[in-house]
């Protein structure tokens, strides 16, 4: 895959907030940019779908299997989940 050019962002947040973001990136062989990067393109494609009055952001693929499952109104997730 060819590497576009990369632009520098300086953001400010909560120093706690990073600390724990890195602790994460670390553990997932990840950098905190690329995780920023990947969270702004999600944000960016999401408002596009809801500028277009699209609300759904899956495949359409996926989203033919939404609904097929049915549940009943007294659904007990710890009951089901349990091992």
């Amino acid at each position: 895959m060819k590497q576009k050019n990369k632009t520098k962002l300086t953001l400010t947040c909560d120093p706690d907030i990073i600390l724990e973001a890195k602790k994460y990136v670390e553990q997932e062989d990840e950098s905190l940019s690329s995780i920023v990067e990947d969270f702004l393109a999600t944000y960016i494609a999401v408002k596009k779908n809801k500028s277009k009055g699209e609300y759904q952001f899956h495949s359409p693929e996926i989203n033919k299997l939404s609904g097929i499952f049915k549940l009943g109104n007294h659904r007990n997730y710890k009951k089901e989940f349990k091992s």
